[in-house]
């Protein structure tokens, strides 16, 4: 477990870096990688929600977990695009 939750914070860091230097292809794979090491933790995730919200149903706890990570890619979408056009050359 920590060994993936380790390497899933190198490969978001690098995946960072990397966005910099834009390289399309080491951005391809770089993101490949970092979904291949982080979807392990998906499930790890959920059942440890399920587990710390226990008088609440898994499902409720489960949905509520889903929807705060829709909102915060809505934000991170809406705040990535506003820096990318302060930025552009």
């Amino acid at each position: 477990m920590i060994i993936i939750q380790v390497s899933s914070v190198v490969a978001m860091i690098s995946f960072t870096f990397v966005l910099m230097l834009k390289s399309p292809v080491l951005s391809v794979i770089l993101a490949f990688l970092l979904g291949m090491i982080m979807i392990p933790l998906w499930p790890i995730g959920i059942e440890y929600v399920a587990e710390i919200t226990f008088p609440i149903e898994e499902d409720m706890s489960t949905g509520m977990l889903m929807t705060a990570g829709q909102v915060v890619g809505i934000f991170n979408v809406l705040i990535i695009t506003r820096l990318i056009l302060c930025t552009e050359i």
